[in-house]
């Protein structure tokens, strides 16, 4: 659902770690997609809607829609 990204924490041997105050309150979210951690760091006191899923007892994220469109890149064929 639509959540408020309020920081993101990297540590050192594990998922990235981001803060958000969703419909329910706040809770953590972890993921090592690299292109969410840049997403959360791009939206970081905004909106963003995002999937979740429960999987070894953290909520993980299974997709991130952005409220901008991601760049994409134009290829050769």
């Amino acid at each position: 659902g639509e959540v408020t990204i309020l920081r993101v924490a990297e540590r050192k041997g594990k998922p990235i770690a981001i803060q958000f105050d969703g419909p329910h309150g706040k809770a953590w979210m972890t993921t090592d997609v690299m292109e969410y951690v840049q997403f959360a760091k791009d939206d970081i006191d905004s909106q963003a809607r995002v999937h979740l899923a429960r999987v070894d007892g953290a909520l993980t994220i299974m997709r991130w829609q952005a409220p901008t469109p991601a760049p994409t890149t134009e290829l050769p064929f």
